[in-house]
């Protein structure tokens, strides 16, 4: 089966990252002679040097490996990229791969004009992470039964948890000691993500507990917005201030990192906290469970896909009306409660040592369903 891949490489977008893990488990398949279309990026400023995923130099040469098309048919043709295009007339079907947070508008496709018709015409299909973003889709006008949930997945040879040596190693990097209790949270800093309930929650824990900490890595490479001005905003908005000895506790880490320096990162914490509104599927919720670090997150969201008691702490959240809080896209997003988000920080903060028995087999399960290998096969099969 001849399939042409049209999408991102070479940058840390998760969109390319999820470009770059499929295709590595594509190219285990027999049966697929693979072709890759660089689409062009939305934002000139990107490209693959201070931009770049980090991936192993193998992997990366495998990927880039796949050749151009051939100006040939093709038997289909999947689309990995934004703003969303019409399907290319090469190919006898197209897969168009999408994610929805809030929800979609015009703006998410090309020329602002979306073709559902054309997108869904035929064998046609849209791919989507999550069911969360499938309800999206399907509330701004796609057919349910056109819509394909495949999960994202985890490289447990990528992302593995750090070993005592690597852990004390990194924690000394960002300022922390055997007796603290480190919180991470990365990615975009944008209000979807919830960074202006997580600061003031982090303030409260701090005042309690001595020995909490905060890490934030942001992607300020990509979206020009860094942790350092989500703070600054969420200060002032809220009329907080901190203290010297808060601030102190605060990490905050801009620089790009490869993907091996990722696991790392995600291994010498003790809890990843994401308090998110509206996720199209979270991808660094499922890589920190990998690195053996326990998560906090949204209750009733994307993650409910893949999180259970066993790897998580769910915060709880209240449905708000999209349009109440002027976000100009149909259906609703989640609001993360403030002092179930403290409690939720707090009972990660004082749990027992015994617990983490517990977390492991839920680990063990998670990367032996949500694995990359699996992403593949499924995306193969609608291939």
């Amino acid at each position: 089966m001849r399939v042409l891949i049209e999408g991102w490489r070479g940058i840390s977008h998760s969109y390319a990252m999820v470009n770059c893990y499929q295709i590595l488990e594509l190219l285990e398949r027999d049966g697929l002679e693979l072709y890759h279309r660089d689409l062009p990026f939305p934002n000139a400023k990107w490209n693959n040097i201070t931009n770049n995923p980090g991936l192993p130099a193998p992997l990366q040469t495998l990927i880039e490996s796949l050749p151009p098309p051939d100006q040939s048919r093709y038997d289909c043709a999947y689309s990995i990229s934004w703003p969303y295009k019409t399907p290319t007339p090469e190919a006898a079907k197209v897969l168009t791969f999408m994610t929805a947070e809030y929800g979609l508008k015009e703006i998410d496709f090309v020329g602002q004009t979306p073709n559902i018709s054309a997108l869904c015409a035929g064998e046609n299909r849209i791919i989507t992470p999550s069911s969360w973003s499938k309800m999206k889709l399907i509330e701004f006008g796609f057919p349910e039964e056109k819509v394909t949930v495949i999960s994202h997945g985890v490289n447990s040879t990528l992302y593995f948890p750090a070993g005592a040596d690597e852990r004390q190693s990194l924690r000394q990097q960002i300022n922390a000691t055997p007796e603290h209790f480190v919180f991470l949270n990365l990615g975009a800093m944008s209000r979807n993500k919830g960074i202006d309930v997580l600061i003031p929650a982090f303030i409260e824990i701090r005042r309690r507990y001595p020995q909490a900490r905060l890490v934030m890595k942001d992607d300020k490479g990509l979206y020009g917005m860094g942790a350092a001005d989500a703070i600054h905003q969420t200060l002032t908005a809220k009329g907080l201030t901190l203290t010297d000895e808060i601030r102190s506790s605060i990490t905050l880490i801009s620089a790009t990192l490869t993907l091996p320096q990722m696991r790392l990162l995600y291994g010498s914490v003790d809890a990843y906290v994401s308090p998110y509104r509206a996720e199209g599927f979270n991808l660094p919720v499922v890589e920190a469970i990998a690195c053996g670090t326990p998560v906090i997150v949204s209750d009733g969201g994307a993650t409910d896909d893949f999180c259970d008691p066993q790897t998580a702490r769910f915060i709880r959240t209240t449905r708000i009306d999209n349009a109440k809080c002027d976000i100009p896209r149909i259906g609703y997003h989640l609001e993360p409660d403030y002092d179930s988000l403290v409690q939720q920080m707090e009972g990660a903060l004082t749990a027992s040592p015994a617990n983490y028995e517990v977390f492991e087999k839920g680990r063990h399960r998670l990367i032996e369903k949500l694995s990359w290998a699996a992403c593949a096969q499924k995306l193969a099969e609608c291939f």
